[in-house]
């Protein structure tokens, strides 16, 4: 994946916004103009006179989290461009450069606790009290746990982000501890739990709640109300609609009044509610025949008043022609928005960060419909590659095509990459039995790790599945791989999944089964010397100590 905070990068993209500000465009100057507050007083035409390429580099500095280019440029480094995705909500960088650089955690508090690695946050604290306050970027490590959106990874990390906040506010952090959205602005200040809610991580917010000392009414501030939409990113399907709405405010009117007649029937109470703000929060993928018509009327009216069909509506690059070709679930509703979109203007060859095109993601998510559109409307054909062709057909279920591509290219499952092994992770997760064999006939490896970080055995173990857990292992499944986070192997996830599961007959069995299979006892002590009977539930821990497997 191509660095997002690339300084090479980041020039590029400020010498095309200084352009655009030259050139009047609204929506760039307002951009620049928030991380600027020294020259915020101006008037729309002196800000556009007066400003400089340096000044755009600064406020882009800003925009990733630093306080200034120059702290950008030096600390480009695997673990700022961690922290800084984190900041900045952008889940599939962070976790890239994770998989990248798997000792984060034991550089940084903030980013075990990103991470969820109790154990690392732990250590960290026994080496430093201090630790508990200390800003990184006026980010304390309780904010970087309630911010962070790695619970989304895998069950693993969501347990450990809980158990980080709980040890944190057990070790004295401030529950109602807060950052500034705007640093000149002391009103704009956004606590530890709307961080949790806007990461959509609801265990940490009710835990907040409970340790709070403020009790919160619900009402927010103006001044917070900005603040917190600006942690949500914008539903893609709406993005280049709310750019149109900064530079028209008759936009906002225009919305409302064609999601009148159906709003009732498909928005929450609070969906509602928020329908009346600006930008509006609407849902990012829309199936509902009267809502897609007037999105889709949405849509040309900003095309109309110069939205860029091509536009980056994800922190990662996608444009809206990525983010329908994932609707493999309905593939006419997809194929019509793809048919839509290719004749309004948008690229199918177009790559996101990480160099997927919408063509080859559709290929590679099985949506055949939008494919076909795309392959019809231009899209390279030699971008795609029989990896892509057979994570398609196994998401696809379509055992003929995939036997057929593994028997014409026999080497593909050498190249076989984390987004292909959480096929079969989610298959297992799943308890598609049949799917899980098949892969394995197929010759996937049964101990790769998927994009959450472990393998499939890792997150089985994890969740209790006992027959799930036996089938790996009856396949050959490897009982001694690492998980790429945390370093230990299904035995101690079983054990330490068991502590709170209240499910002690289905973890001992699990345990006694990866025992038995051959668990090396070196790959399930974690580097900071914890063993499983340290953190397990009393019955599997007495199962582990009378087998030898403790401290």
């Amino acid at each position: 994946m191509s660095n997002p905070l690339n300084p090479e990068r980041l020039r590029i993209e400020a010498k095309a916004l200084l352009k655009e500000i030259r050139a009047g465009d609204a929506g760039a100057i307002e951009r620049v103009r928030a991380k600027l507050p020294a020259l915020a007083s101006l008037d729309t035409l002196q800000f556009a006179s007066q400003i400089q390429r340096a000044d755009v580099h600064h406020a882009l500095a800003r925009e990733h989290g630093f306080e200034n280019w120059e702290e950008l440029k030096r600390r480009d480094s695997p673990l700022e461009r961690f922290l800084a995705a984190v900041r900045s909500g952008a889940f599939h960088s962070a976790q890239d450069e994770l998989n990248h650089c798997s000792d984060l955690a034991a550089i940084s508090i903030h980013a075990a606790c990103s991470i969820g690695d109790v154990d690392a946050v732990r250590h960290h604290l026994e080496l430093d009290s201090k630790l508990i306050d200390a800003k990184h970027n006026e980010w304390s490590p309780l904010i970087y746990a309630c911010a962070s959106r790695f619970h989304q990874r895998n069950p693993r990390h969501a347990a450990g982000i809980l158990d980080c906040v709980a040890l944190l506010l057990d070790r004295g952090a401030d529950p109602d501890s807060y950052t500034l959205a705007d640093p000149s602005d002391p009103e704009s200040r956004i606590d530890a739990g709307f961080r949790a809610e806007a990461s959509m991580n609801s265990e940490v917010r009710l835990l907040l709640q409970q340790r709070a000392s403020t009790v919160h009414d619900g009402q927010l501030s103006k001044e917070k109300s900005r603040a917190m939409r600006s942690l949500y990113r914008d539903p893609p399907l709406f993005h280049a609609l709310s750019e149109i709405n900064r530079m028209d405010p008759r936009f906002n009117a225009e919305i409302r009044r064609r999601l009148e007649p159906v709003k009732d029937r498909f928005f929450s109470r609070s969906a509602l509610e928020d329908v009346s703000k600006d930008p509006p929060a609407l849902p990012r993928y829309l199936t509902e025949p009267d809502l897609r018509r007037v999105a889709i009327e949405l849509a040309e009216f900003a095309l109309e008043h110069g939205a860029d069909p091509n536009l980056a509506v994800e922190k990662e690059g996608s444009t809206l022609l990525h983010e329908y070709t994932r609707l493999r679930d309905y593939p006419e509703v997809s194929a019509e928005a793809v048919e839509w979109l290719l004749a309004h203007g948008a690229d199918p060859n177009v790559p996101r960060d990480d160099g997927q095109t919408p063509f080859v993601m559709a290929v590679r998510s099985g949506n055949n419909a939008a494919a076909e559109v795309m392959r019809a409307q231009g899209a390279d054909p030699h971008s795609v590659g029989p990896l892509d062709e057979l994570m398609g057909a196994c998401r696809n279920r379509d055992k003929k095509k995939a036997v057929e591509i593994v028997r014409q290219h026999p080497d593909v499952l050498t190249a076989t990459s984390p987004e292909a092994f959480g096929l079969l992770v989610n298959a297992a997760a799943a308890n598609r039995t049949a799917d899980v064999r098949f892969m394995a006939t197929l010759g996937f490896d049964l101990g790769g790790i998927g994009e959450n970080g472990a393998t499939a055995l890792h997150v089985v173990a994890w969740n209790g599945q006992v027959e799930m857990v036996k089938l790996l292992l009856e396949l050959r499944a490897p009982v001694n791989v690492c998980d790429a986070t945390f370093g230990t192997s299904p035995l101690a996830w079983a054990a330490r999944a068991s502590k709170k599961s209240g499910r002690d007959e289905d973890y001992c069995e699990i345990v006694e089964s990866l025992m038995v299979a051959g668990t090396d006892p070196a790959t399930y002590v974690n580097r900071w010397g914890v063993t499983p009977d340290q953190i397990s539930s009393d019955r599997v821990g007495a199962l582990l100590r009378a087998r030898g497997f403790s401290t």
